[in-house]
């Protein structure tokens, strides 16, 4: 499946992966996935609650989420699939 097909699925609540990042060899690479995060307003504002593309890194040892920047070879690629709990 390609990167329309997985953000459909992660707008709809579900995580995705690409299979080159299960298939590193590097061990923080194992079980990464695509997430939803939605940001709480800062403040009383009043603004709408900002969701944002993160990456969760399971075998961090704080359990990290970092910002999904998009690279061009993620973007393009073809091995992505959905991530089932």
């Amino acid at each position: 499946m390609d990167f329309s097909d997985a953000l459909r699925i992660v707008k709809q609540g579900g995580r995705a992966r690409r299979a080159a990042w299960q298939a590193a060899r590097r061990a923080e690479w194992q079980d990464v996935t695509l997430e939803l995060v939605r940001l709480p307003p800062q403040g009383e504002t009043g603004r709408a609650v900002m969701p944002v593309l993160m990456v969760y890194y399971p075998h961090h040892p704080d359990n990290i989420l970092r910002p999904f920047a998009g690279a061009n070879w993620d973007l393009l690629a073809d091995d992505w699939e959905i991530v089932s709990e």
